[in-house]
């Protein structure tokens, strides 16, 4: 995240790759999204597929990616509407490519692909005191498990646990 916020001005696209991180939505949810349905003056808009839990689901922006909101909505489509094959192959991995992240590993499968942002995302509000079900809420899942499922450890948040014992 931090390459990828010190590269922002640079390599305009990596606007795209930080409101998947920082809102959890599926690349789907993301391609779906209509300016109808978003609300620049309370900060929200509303999209999701899937689950009964992530369809038609309210997704507040984050202040940090809020100012990326101007560059958007300037058609029916709130962000774009390429398809999901298009938009890995000439906005994500091109994006990540230009802030110098290996996208492909030895056998040439991609490392990253869209779908983990929504694991950022989940791994950022693990550092975020809010009641669970409101985590889960926005990430549109139904059970909190598979919420749990998406959130990272490392080193720091363990330590941070058994520190205050």
């Amino acid at each position: 995240l931090d390459t990828m916020w010190a590269n922002v001005d640079r390599v305009p696209d990596i606007k795209y790759v930080l409101v998947l991180c920082y809102t959890g939505m599926r690349l789907s949810e993301m391609l779906g999204a209509m300016t109808d349905n978003y609300n620049a003056e309370e900060g929200y808009f509303i999209t999701g597929v899937k689950t009964e839990a992530g369809k038609n689901r309210t997704i507040t922006i984050s202040p940090k990616i809020k100012p990326f909101f101007s560059d958007f909505g300037k058609d029916k489509h709130l962000f774009t509407s390429l398809s999901a094959k298009k938009f890995r192959s000439t906005i994500f991995y091109p994006a990540l490519q230009a802030i110098g992240m290996d996208t492909l590993d030895d056998e040439g499968e991609h490392i990253y692909t869209p779908h983990c942002c929504r694991h950022t995302f989940a791994t950022l509000m693990k550092n975020v005191n809010a009641p669970a079900t409101d985590k889960q809420k926005l990430i549109g899942h139904s059970k909190f498990e598979m919420t749990a499922h998406y959130t990272h450890t490392d080193l720091e948040s363990l330590r941070r646990i058994t520190d205050n014992l």
